[in-house]
């Protein structure tokens, strides 16, 4: 203890280093008596440090900004950490800019101008990737550029594509062979602004940014509007579901409802991609999205940590999660009933894993045990039963009662079904004391708009089936996208 407990606190402090921190007692030591010194326990101030940017690194990309004729931003989670959401916005409203954002960067702009792009990548706007295939200059800002955000590599189309970054973490620094300046974001930027007096950039890019951020706002406000109409009658006849709505749709009720000051988080499956996609995280209506890799079961002890961290009872915090997550991992609603904290659980009932499905619709031809549907009748597999003639689980849909199983855990529990009940759901709930659990049926199988983006998810490199040996011709084609850039 006397070394690893000053070290816990200097990765906590640590800009470069911090994330989660974990001391861990072995049971047969935890009775077990020590003579600490009394200068160990007494207090310590521990002092954040902003590293302080290179005025030659500055020079650097402030050089090939100015001499780029199409540069984006892609802004991370580190603009958050830093503090550098007005710095970054004051860049952006100087030299006009185009600002995309990460799952991690998410609301890192609060005042958003024309410039302002929303998501990046696989579950990024389609508007924005096509933007981000034709920069010629890339910067990225306090962000990992993973898989997701760089679409395996595929995203940087223009041939000439350079890329620079502001990153405390030398190794993310570097990262697309970036020229780099390795220090806090907020410094840095603050210091990139002053070295771009004068720079604007050129009216055509001005001009394609507007024309394709104006195409895609009217097409996810058509995707979210909740007074639409879905026609349900494309759907497998076994897919017995009361929904009216789709998830967009609840995105979009919750939207209408969102206020500055909440928190809005979401881990696995649908909900990420979703609000990463269509979400309006600016005014203070934070998003916090986990998407280490579909974090099922993080969304509920989040919103706990999130609330004790923000005890301020007129801003709500909401966790979307689906009713597969919530299937999987409920039992913190426990511990927010036993500590009455006020939280909204929001969970999209739309019968099962719906984004693996997808998945495997997308990359295999058919899908396997993702949904909550009974087996049908016929012979279990046996010696004389074979595969093909098992019975599959493709029957109707279970009816599983969450509403029951949220209510026996200690939380207050609704389902409403339209846009109206939600609404209204909503508006009665928001000063409620302890856990909500509010369950809307929503039409599975309607996705929002996609992202336009290839992704290196390989189907079977040989197979006897048709649909596969078109899926892999497909996957192969998309290969010759990726690029490496240093």
């Amino acid at each position: 203890m006397l070394y690893s407990l000053p070290q816990a606190f200097r990765v906590l402090a640590n800009p470069s280093e911090t994330g989660a921190v974990v001391i861990a007692l072995p049971q047969d030591i935890q009775s077990h008596s020590f003579d600490f010194p009394r200068s160990f326990f007494e207090p310590k101030e521990w002092k954040i440090r902003r590293p302080l940017p290179d005025p030659t690194d500055i020079q650097s990309i402030a050089k090939a900004i100015s001499g780029s004729k199409k540069p984006l931003v892609i802004s991370g989670g580190g603009v958050i950490y830093s503090g550098a959401t007005t710095a970054l916005e004051a860049l952006a409203n100087q030299t006009g800019i185009p600002v995309s954002e990460t799952f991690g960067g998410k609301g890192s702009i609060q005042n958003p101008g024309s410039w302002h792009l929303g998501g990046i990548g696989l579950e990024g706007t389609p508007a924005t990737n096509k933007l981000v295939m034709q920069a010629d200059l890339i910067i990225h800002i306090g962000t990992r550029l993973t898989d997701f955000a760089t679409a395996s590599q595929s995203i940087f189309q223009n041939p000439k594509v350079r890329f620079v970054s502001i990153n405390v973490t030398e190794g993310d620094a570097i990262k697309q062979g970036a020229t780099a300046v390795v220090a806090d974001a907020k410094l840095s930027l603050e210091a990139l602004a002053s070295a771009l007096k004068g720079f604007q950039i050129e009216p055509a890019w001005r001009d394609e940014i507007t024309t394709q951020m104006t195409g895609w706002n009217t097409l996810r406000a058509e995707s979210i509007d909740p007074g639409k109409l879905f026609d349900k009658s494309d759907l497998d006849v076994r897919t017995n579901t009361d929904a009216v709505l789709t998830q967009g749709q609840l995105i979009g009720v919750l939207q209408e409802k969102a206020q500055n000051g909440d928190i809005l988080i979401a881990a696995a499956g649908g909900p990420p991609g979703d609000i990463q996609k269509v979400w309006d995280a600016t005014d203070g209506r934070f998003a916090h999205l986990e998407f280490g890799f579909s974090c099922m079961g993080y969304e509920i002890p989040a919103a706990i940590g999130v609330r004790l961290a923000n005890p301020d009872k007129k801003n709500r915090v909401v966790s979307l999660v689906g009713d597969g997550t919530f299937v999987m991992a409920p039992t913190e609603i426990v511990s927010a009933a036993q500590e009455n904290l006020d939280l909204t659980i929001v969970v999209s009932e739309n019968r099962g894993y719906q984004v693996i499905r997808r998945l495997q619709m997308w990359r295999v031809g058919h899908h396997f045990g993702n949904e909550f549907r009974y087996r049908e009748e016929g012979p279990i597999l046996t010696e004389s039963a074979g595969t093909k003639d098992a019975p599959r689980l493709e029957g109707n849909y279970l009816e599983i009662d969450i509403v029951s199983m949220a209510k026996g855990m200690g939380a207050k529990t609704y389902r409403p079904v339209t846009a109206d009940e939600f609404r209204k759901v909503l508006d009665e709930t928001r000063t409620t004391s302890g856990p909500v659990v509010i369950v809307v049926p929503t039409i599975p199988h309607v996705s929002l708009p996609g992202a336009g983006l290839w992704w290196d998810v390989a189907p079977a490199e040989v197979s006897d089936q048709p649909w596969l040996t078109a899926a892999r011709a497909e996957y192969n084609a998309g290969l010759g996208t990726q690029r490496w850039h240093g």
